[in-house]
């Protein structure tokens, strides 16, 4: 302890009728300030020379003042002189001890100043150390933080490489099973043309053998009645005349049965020829049955061909899906390390925060370490009564304790509430997720249903178009036989003015022959006659030469009218050809369109499900949110209730324990740093066990997303096994 000496001036005793004197008081007040800062004030003012001026001063004075008393009382100015002596003597001798003590204690002070800053400057190194350190493993956790990072970005691109890959594969065979599946399709309709026509060929056969046995019937009937016809009438003829009119009657029933059985045989010929054409038409039938049903078989081998390579497909997707789990478990591991080293990243940064602000508050932390000794003695009066306080407030904080083990199990309930809604937000993005992808799914099929509208629509155009074409056809087939009429009707009067020419020229060279028996009958006028038969016969070969060419010229414009003619039916058979592709382009156009709105009501059917489906889940989503929210709300009002009392507490019990918690410092962050690390293994052994959870609940989808594929594959076989019963053709019994 130290003390401060004050000097003052007092009168004398009132009780004196004496002349009063001063006397010298010596007040000593005990002040930790004061006690830390005398001996610093005493030595100053005992080294520097105003301060030995200062004090010789003062004893000058007082021996002035002394002397200056009255002379006339020498006893009593002689006592009071030795009694101020005295006291100052006194006074001078416990400025001495105090003096003594007060370096005493200055060199106490001063050694645990030096040992104090002994520590802290070991501690600093201490610290340093552990700075360093700690930054040689921030920068080994960056760097192998960085090499995570580049091994996720690999799995993350490689992931979405596979995925794009799968994607891709998975496309490619659904787009060979449709084409496999038009082929078995084409392939069955066609066997059920085949089966049709062998049908129809069997039942026209059928007719046929029973028009022919009906005919035979028929000559057969015919025939017997005839012979009795005949046969009566030959008895009536014989009984009405003789012998020989009834061997006429018979020559000539034998001449006409000879004739109606040769009648009867060429029937019967042409009807064996028209069996034998059915026959070879039955059999031309039969045999593209046959290769109908090769070619069914051909379908139905490559139908199993398609359910084996949809078969390897499900395997190439089932080893793509596992793969895809292997990357995601990787990933789901990578990003536990990435967040457990981040976490460890971020306590390493804040310890190292800590530490680089604790060296940078070095100095103030000294100051405060002096001021704290200057308070160390003034604390350690009050520290016996903290402690009894302490004592108690230790029963309160037992009691306290107590309530609160009740706060780590709700601690524990609001960590599982939060860890539920966390995996009912990851619900929540995998069901939005998926979602998204039947969105996509389904904007793909509607874009697909409108590319199908699309060429629906080109189909419509085009039908329309070759309508049109067949109107033009039909009208041009029309204009063309209005022409070929126009161009009978000219060969018809190119064949009268033909016909004409060539009466002409008969008559012409029957006039000729006539003149020529006129001129040889006539022997005497040839001479005269002579000239004009010249004239003549020139004039007969001119015009038979004239009617010699314009027969050639009409017979080239009759073979350029029949070429014409023949161009003009090959053109409308053309057209004909042309309109009957039309109408069948036009029926498949129908079915492809029928085909495309039961796919497009299909799916809107399955898009409203889905939409339902999704509507229900985000209601049933929100309703468990709500509830989880409520239950959090409640236990964190009950856990911050808890904890403002418990911090009230604390803060009462802080304020008590401050001196041992500050002579504990080192340990507390000890403790602290260990639970940091507890904590940092806490929140790693959570967030594996949300990958854990996460996986899990991943695999339950995966096996759901299985049934789901396996009952869509189901009930795809299914379809297509219903398609093909009822596609079966039905072939008529042959007799």
């Amino acid at each position: 302890m130290g003390a401060l000496l004050l000097a003052g001036r007092s009168p004398m005793s009132p009780e004196s009728s004496e002349e009063p004197l001063e006397t010298t008081t010596v007040v000593l007040v005990h002040s930790p300030r004061a006690c830390s800062l005398a001996a610093t004030y005493a030595a100053a003012g005992a080294r520097s020379p105003a301060g030995r001026k200062s004090a010789r001063a003062s004893r000058d004075g007082a021996a002035a003042r002394a002397a200056a008393a009255d002379p006339t009382n020498y006893l009593l100015s002689g006592g009071s002189r030795a009694l101020e002596n005295e006291r100052v003597r006194n006074a001078a001798a416990a400025a001495r001890a105090h003096m003594r003590g007060m370096k005493g204690a200055n060199a106490v002070l001063a050694a645990e100043l030096v040992r104090t800053l002994q520590d802290g400057e070991r501690a600093g190194g201490v610290l340093r150390g552990e700075l360093a350190a700690l930054a040689g493993r921030f920068r080994a956790e960056q760097s192998r933080l960085e090499g995570l990072r580049e091994r996720l970005a690999e799995e993350v691109r490689g992931r979405a490489e596979l995925e794009a890959a799968h994607q891709e594969r998975i496309k490619e065979l659904h787009k060979r099973l449709q084409a496999e599946h038009l082929l078995r399709v084409n392939a069955e309709l066609d066997a059920s043309r085949a089966a049709d026509r062998a049908s129809t060929a069997a039942v026209q056969l059928k007719g046929a053998e029973q028009a022919l046995e009906g005919a035979r019937q028929e000559a057969s009937e015919a025939r017997e009645g005839r012979l009795a016809a005949e046969s009566a009438h030959n008895k009536e003829r014989l009984a009405q005349a003789g012998l020989l009119a009834e061997v006429e009657a018979l020559k000539t029933s034998a001449a006409r049965e000879k004739h109606t059985r040769e009648v009867q045989q060429r029937k019967c010929a042409e009807l064996e020829a028209s069996l034998r054409s059915l026959s070879n038409r039955n059999a031309e039938l039969q045999e593209e049955l046959r290769s109908a049903q090769g070619e069914a078989e051909g379908a139905s081998q490559g139908r199993v061909a398609a359910e084996a390579s949809a078969q390897r497909a499900r395997q190439d997707q089932r080893a793509a899906q596992e793969q895809l789990e292997v990357a995601r478990k990787g990933r789901a591991e990578a990003a536990a390390e990435a967040a457990e080293l981040q976490g460890r990243v971020a306590e390493m940064e804040a310890s190292a925060a800590l530490y680089i602000a604790k060296e940078a508050n070095y100095d103030d932390l000294k100051a405060e370490h002096d001021d704290t000794c200057a308070k160390l003695d003034k604390y350690r009066g009050e520290l016996e009564a903290a402690r009894a306080e302490a004592r108690t407030n230790a029963e309160r904080a037992n009691e306290l304790s107590k309530q609160a083990a009740k706060v780590p199990a709700l601690s524990m309930e609001l960590e599982q509430a939060r860890e539920d809604l966390q995996e009912l937000q990851g619900l929540l993005g995998d069901t939005q997720a998926a979602f998204k992808l039947l969105m996509e799914s389904v904007k793909e099929k509607e874009v697909a249903v409108d590319g199908l509208e699309r060429q629906v629509e080109t189909l419509r155009n085009n039908l329309e178009g070759m309508r049109r074409a067949r109107d033009e056809a039909v009208d041009a087939a029309q204009e063309k036989a209005a022409e070929a009429g126009c161009l009978q009707q000219e060969l018809r009067s190119a064949q009268e003015e033909a016909a004409n020419w060539q009466r002409r020229s008969k008559q012409l060279q029957a006039e000729a022959d006539g003149r020529e028996l006129e001129l040889a009958r006539k022997d005497l006028q040839a001479k005269e006659l002579g000239d004009a038969l010249h004239l003549l016969n020139s004039k007969a070969s001119d015009d038979a030469a004239s009617a010699a060419s314009d027969r050639r010229r009409l017979e080239g414009v009759v073979k350029s009218l029949e070429g014409r003619l023949g161009q003009v039916q090959m053109e409308l058979a053309r057209t004909r050809d042309e309109l009957a592709g039309a109408e069948q382009g036009q029926v498949t156009a129908r079915a492809e369109l029928a085909a495309v709105q039961e796919d497009n009501a299909r799916i809107r059917s399955q898009l409203n499900e889905e939409q339902m489906r999704a509507s229900k889940l985000r209601g049933e989503l929100a309703s468990l949110s709500s509830g989880r929210m409520k239950e959090q709300q409640e236990k964190g009002g009950l856990l911050a209730d808890t904890l403002t009392r418990l911090q009230a507490e604390e803060a009462a019990k802080l304020a008590a324990q401050q001196e041992a918690k500050a002579m504990r410092r080192r340990a507390e962050e000890l403790e602290g740093n260990l639970s940091e690390v507890a904590s940092a293994k806490s929140r790693s052994e959570e967030a594996y066990e949300s990958s854990q959870a996460a996986l899990e609940s991943m695999r339950r989808k995966l096996e759901v997303y299985k049934r789901e594929n396996k009952n869509l594959l189901s009930s795809y076989d299914s379809w297509l096994k219903g398609v093909v019963a009822q596609r079966q053709p039905v072939v008529g019994a042959s007799p």
